[in-house]
């Protein structure tokens, strides 16, 4: 099926209703054809309960209409200026992963403003984009690589995420969680005990301090969370100012900055006593979460011990690890990083992610590249809503041009 799928809508009927004259005039009638385009590429695709609203920006009228997705809609209408909405559900398959399909149901929507009609009238082709599932907080960006400076030495200090407010109110940052997970995407071993239908296993915790409602972010805002929130420029050319961050995840170590001017997360847990690095090449998730009870009850109940055989060239050899569940029902968001030629497994259950983004593919590409979430669509208030449909291959832009605090 082609990315940009049309599908001509052909039912043809009279709008006497829409006339708005005084008596005895006569309103000069146009034809309307529209044609609806979806943005993405889908498989095994559905379409169901497609509806057409057609209003009057002049007089007010409405006229609503039932379609079917493959039959459709030529309108004869009264010259004016008008408004178009169209909405449907689609059921469709995702990429294969794992070995086995994964099926996704949605919303989609289309909207054509204020355009006008006249004379012989007008073809119009209406995008249509997917409404996300839920409205909260997403990851918008992860910038894990690093840069390089101009003489190619790698400058990791300007890594960042992203945050930003995917509804329609104002969502407070008190309390979320940014974890990068225990396992790796490219090393699938046989962990025991592992059950990631109910938990992910994560190795790091950091959280935005607050009392509920210190930090709220308004729709279409960002919340910037760097490793160190300076101006990089000044030191590495190739890199961006930090100083707009919000806050930075700080490890009190002799190899961390502190920026005093930013405030710190709260260093709630971390596999390592020396500084977070995130892993440069994306072999390891994320999550975004809350604790839904006090931190130290959380941490005295979900201590996550496993054990595995890690294959060695000289066979297998015995092996722990250590960090924290997450239970799947406190996760807001889940982002899977991995790289296309070493991918190995998801590390999360495909409730909360069914594929991976990565930058680059553990190559020298990756430097000075993010994976950045793609916008589905622009509110009439111009309020970008982000694509979200727990499908980091079919959400995110991969090795994409880093824009911290900004959304493109």
């Amino acid at each position: 099926m082609g990315k940009s799928l049309v599908y001509r809508l052909l039912v043809i009927f009279m709008c006497i209703g829409m006339i708005s004259c005084q008596e005895n005039e006569v309103v000069p009638m146009s034809n309307l054809e529209i044609q609806v385009n979806l943005p993405y590429e889908f498989n095994d695709l559905k379409i169901t309960n497609m509806k057409l609203v057609l209003r009057n920006s002049t007089t007010g009228d409405v006229l609503e209409n039932s379609l079917e997705y493959d039959k459709g809609v030529a309108l004869v209408i009264p010259e004016g200026v008008y408004s178009a909405t169209i909405s449907a559900d689609i059921d469709y398959q995702t990429k294969e992963m794992n070995g086995k399909n994964e099926y996704k149901s949605s919303k989609i929507r289309g909207v054509e403003e204020s355009f006008s009609i006249k004379g012989e009238g007008d073809l119009k082709v209406i995008d249509l984009f997917i409404v996300p599932d839920k409205s909260n907080f997403v990851l918008s960006e992860i910038f894990f690589t690093g840069s390089r400076t101009p003489n190619g030495s790698r400058y990791g200090s300007d890594t960042f995420f992203e945050i930003y407010n995917n509804s329609d109110k104002v969502l407070y940052a008190d309390g979320l969680c940014i974890s990068e997970s225990l396992f790796s995407t490219t090393k699938e071993e046989n962990y025991t005990p592992n059950n990631m239908e109910e938990y992910v296993a994560v190795r790091t915790i950091y959280t935005v301090p607050g009392n509920g409602k210190d930090y709220p972010i308004l729709p279409g805002e960002t919340l910037l969370i760097a490793d160190v929130a300076k101006n990089h420029l000044k030191d590495n050319s190739n890199s961006f100012d930090l100083t707009i961050a919000d806050f930075e995840w700080f490890d009190d170590t002799d190899k961390d900055t502190d920026i005093p001017s930013i405030p710190n997360m709260i260093k709630t847990y971390s596999y390592s006593k020396a500084a977070w690095n995130l892993h440069n090449r994306g072999y390891r998730s994320y999550v975004l979460f809350r604790i839904d009870k006090p931190v130290n009850e959380f941490l005295a109940e979900n201590k996550y011990d496993c054990k595995y055989d890690f294959q060695s060239k000289n066979g297998p050899i015995k092996l722990s690890a250590t960090g924290y569940k997450v239970n799947n029902s406190n996760i807001i968001d889940a982002v899977s990083c991995s790289t296309p030629s070493n991918f190995k497994w998801l590390v999360m259950s495909s409730s909360l992610d069914m594929s991976f983004t990565h930058s680059g593919d553990s190559d020298d590409s990756r430097y000075g590249r993010s994976v950045r979430r793609k916008v589905s669509y622009t509110e009439t208030d111009g309020r970008d809503v982000l694509l979200d449909t727990n499908n980091s291959a079919f959400d995110f832009i991969p090795t994409a041009v880093p824009t911290p605090g900004f959304i493109e």
